[in-house]
């Protein structure tokens, strides 16, 4: 009895089940043809888009497309010098589809070993990821040509002091005074009077007003009498702050502070004296080349430290600042030094001053900033310090005006990401690795002036890998010794050494309660300890189970709220996720990130940070191998083969390839081996995964994956593709010097190319029956060729699944247990269709005598 089947082979490449018990729609390869819609289609090849990448006959590798707002677009390549240098460069497409380099085009050049690894771009800003940390640059339209700007913005060069402004000595302090007059009964030729509640109130209010008097004055005049701290920080052109300076200790004129002239004037006249400092800056720094980028320098003020102490009785005796604690040690902390370099109080007053302890706790704990002023980078001073352009009554509501809202955070440390990827208009990077700031250079304010002294510091992390020493050697005229600060809570020590490398202070720094860093506030004494300098190690911190964000639109600063933690293990790659994880959750989960524990899927808030990291999968995903992002589905590799992820949902879509290798070339080696060290590209026009592998041994052929028909093909070029790189809807295949399109081919109608090839070998058929031996009949196959196209169809068979296959001269000759057909297709146009063959088959009898 005949039997007819059609077989349309709508498994595509398939290695499981064995060959044993495989379907008959399985194939062991199919190249050039892709299955879908219910056919196999020929599979367009990509469309030449450029040509020409090189440069004095090497090639350039492309790295990125940069589409600069307006509509331009460059392209962005490597030029790797072996042993040498890496090179970046940028060119156009030119008319000719050639790529045109720039006469003016290299962008950055790093020395060996040092390496560029990626770029991408959020506006007119291209973001360049090196061994060294993240370089910038920026497309300058009236230069035409991209502006570098290296590892960092150049950190503000800015000297502060106080009462400088005239170089008069004899004026390096201001004091206001004011006079009252008392009623007669508080004559103090009468002391038993003083017993008397009335008269101590009025006593009371007649001193503390004299003070608050003279404080308002001070204010008023944009001055300052009493301990407080300036900061400053670069304005950055969306508003925010970056460079924020460390804490400034400023002490002013103490040495004159609430001085009581006179004990008893005609008439019980007395007056009070308050000695004030007023502010004084020279900013050195040019900004002219990064005006797009920082729009000002703001400057910040604490608010002051109380002195007085409000909640004791004036005294109506004279109080010297010795006599009074005011001078003594106390905790072992002296009152800092005033600006005059002097570390008591010393002159005569009625009012006593707050515990030492209560001071210091003051000093160190403060942590709320005010702004003062704007700084015009336009206008840098070098010649001489001039005031702070305080507008009047700032100071004087010093606490209503704008809070600087958050403290720097490692913004100084230079930073390298494995991978960094522009999303939501926020850079992000993982695999992050953190460098070491010198550290600062201001301290505390002192009155001198001159060219200064050398200063050399050196700082000790406790990193999360073992202690870094780092130092920073530059010229002060700052007093030592009374404040530091360095913007890391980990640092726990300082020495500071002369010139000559001799040690002068050991400084034991404390974290800060309210700040990112460490400090120490105090009176150092000089050491008599004899050491050398340590070994310096700046090398970077790793923080694998880090993702970093920044700042909306502004890819040079890192927040502390951009930085995510997630999960123990490291952050290998992330993707963005379009589909919802679950009903009502669309958008609240937007990022994915893969990690050595799993993938992980994370929340986001309203302002964009991502405030929570949860468990999403135990899917592992291979560091290096594929991961695409595609319209409402994502697909990476993992120990299982191809996985995709649509919602919450991840599923292997290759474990037709996960069993035993049958095929030749391509197919003849492990498809999860050909993932590893692979990449990918994604065609949208035709829904298909195009996966690359060049140091497989197969670099001119690459696996394509439908995501419409869930199948796998295979195709060979001529030439390898050694890169893609996207460019959004497209993908860029690079071929030598020649870049291809997947997205700009043309309409498979109107596609010029008549000498398409294809193969199709199917598994081991069964027909029907694999224990039983069978003949063909009859075969017929189903395709829609072009005049010029051509199908050559062999077969092959035999008895065991060991056995070689033999070929068949003809049908209806021996009967045989298993089958293979193989295709052959040439001159095809992409028109062309094959929709399987028909075949009419007969089992041999064996229930009759012969």
């Amino acid at each position: 009895m005949n039997k007819e089947q059609h077989l349309t082979y709508e498994l595509g490449i398939t290695n499981v089940p064995s060959d044993a018990t495989c379907d008959d729609n399985g194939l062991e390869e199919s190249v050039g043809m892709m299955y879908a819609d219910g056919e196999h289609r020929v599979i367009q090849k990509p469309k030449m888009f450029m040509s020409h990448v090189d440069y004095q006959s090497e090639e350039l590798k492309l790295l990125f497309v940069h589409h600069i707002p307006g509509g331009e677009i460059r392209y962005i390549v490597l030029r790797e010098l072996p042993g040498q240098s890496s090179e970046l460069h940028w060119g156009v497409r030119d008319g000719n589809n050639e790529f045109l380099m720039a006469v003016d085009s290299i962008i950055i050049s790093l020395n060996n070993p040092d390496k560029i690894l990626q770029v991408t771009a959020t506006g007119q800003t291209i973001i360049i990821n090196t061994t060294q940390g993240l370089a910038y640059a920026i497309w300058d339209v009236s230069e035409y040509k991209y502006r570098v700007i290296g590892q960092n913005i150049p950190e503000p060069d800015i000297k502060f002091g106080l009462y400088y402004g005239a170089y008069d000595q004899d004026q390096a302090f201001s004091e206001y005074t004011v006079k009252a007059r008392l009623a007669s009964s508080l004559d103090p030729r009468y002391p038993d009077r003083w017993q008397d509640p009335a008269v101590k109130a009025e006593w009371n209010d007649l001193c503390f007003g004299l003070y608050r008097k003279c404080e308002e004055d001070i204010k008023r005049r944009n001055a300052f009498s009493r301990p407080f701290f300036i900061r400053y920080a670069l304005r950055m052109y969306d508003g925010s702050y970056m460079y924020i300076s460390n804490p400034i200790l400023a002490m002013p004129s103490l040495y004159y502070n609430c001085r009581f002239n006179a004990y008893y004037l005609s008439d019980q006249e007395y007056e009070c004296t308050v000695g004030y400092s007023v502010l004084y800056y020279r900013l050195t720094t040019d900004y002219s080349d990064y005006r797009d980028l920082i729009s000002g320098i703001d400057v910040f003020a604490s608010d002051q430290v109380q002195i007085i102490d409000s909640t004791k009785d004036a005294s109506r005796e004279w109080l010297n600042g010795g006599r009074d604690g005011y001078g003594a040690e106390l905790d072992n902390t002296p009152l800092p030094t005033d600006a005059m370099g002097h570390y008591n109080l010393q002159g005569y007053s009625f009012l006593r001053h707050r515990d030492m302890g209560e001071i210091r706790h003051d000093i160190t704990h403060t942590s709320v900033f005010y702004k003062i002023c704007e700084l015009d980078i336009n206008n840098t001073e070098t010649s001489r310090l001039i005031e702070l352009p305080i507008n009047s009554g700032v100071i004087s509501n010093l606490t209503t005006q704008p809070q600087l809202k958050y403290d720097d955070y490692f913004s100084r440390s230079p930073k390298t990401g494995e991978l960094i990827k522009v999303y939501n208009n926020r850079l992000h990077m993982v695999g992050v690795s953190r460098g070491f700031f010198d550290g600062f250079t201001n301290f505390a304010l002192a009155s001198y002036q001159g060219g200064g002294y050398q200063a050399w510091i050196q700082v000790f992390i406790k990193a999360s890998n073992g202690e870094r020493v780092v130092e920073n050697k530059f010229t002060s005229n700052e007093l030592f010794g009374i404040y530091f600060y360095y913007p890391d809570p980990r640092a726990y020590k300082a020495d500071i050494y002369d010139y000559q490398g001799n040690l002068e202070y050991t400084l034991e720094l404390t974290e800060h309660p309210g700040l990112n860093g460490a400090y120490f506030f105090g009176n150092a004494e000089r050491t008599s300890e004899s050491r050398q300098p340590a070994q310096t190690d700046y090398t970077f911190e790793p923080l694998d189970n880090k993702l970093w964000q920044s700042e909306v639109n502004n890819p040079f600063l890192f927040k502390a709220d951009g930085e995510v933690t997630i999960g123990l293990g490291k952050v290998y790659n992330i993707a963005t996720q379009t589909m919802a994880l679950s009903q009502g959750q669309f958008g609240q989960y937007p990022l994915m990130a893969f990690c050595s524990d799993g993938i992980w899927a994370l929340e986001m808030d309203r302002t964009g940070v991502y405030v929570n990291a949860h468990p999403f999968s135990r899917e592992i995903y291979i560091a290096g191998a594929p991961l695409i992002e595609t319209d409402g589905a994502v697909f990476f590799a993992s120990n299982k083969g191809l996985m995709m992820v649509v919602g919450n949902s991840v599923k292997c879509v290759s474990e037709q390839l996960s069993g035993k290798v049958n095929g030749t070339g391509i197919t003849g080696m492990s498809f999860l081996n050909f993932l590893k060290g692979a990449f990918a590209a994604y065609d949208y026009r035709d829904s298909l995964l195009w996966i690359f592998n060049i140091s497989s041994g197969f670099e001119e052929q690459c696996y394509i994956y439908s995501i419409k028909s869930g199948t796998f093909a295979t195709l060979e070029f001529e030439s390898a593709i050694t890169n893609a790189v996207p460019d959004y809807p497209d993908y860029l295949l690079q071929c030598g010097d020649e870049l291809y399109t997947l997205l700009n081919r043309d309409d498979i109608k109107d596609d010029p190319k008549d000498d398409y090839e294809a193969t199709l070998i199917t598994r081991a058929m069964k027909l029907g029956n694999g224990l039983t031996l069978k003949s063909i009949m009859r075969m017929r196959n189903i395709y829609e060729l072009n005049a010029d196209g051509r199908l050559s169809v062999s077969i092959y068979a035999k008895n065991d699944l060991n056995s070689a296959w033999t070929e068949l001269t003809h049908l209806r000759g021996t009967p045989w247990k298993y089958y293979q057909l193989r295709y052959s297709f040439s001159n095809l146009k992409a028109t062309d269709r094959f929709a399987g063959t028909i075949l009419i088959t007969q089992e041999r009898r064996t229930n009759k005598l012969r």
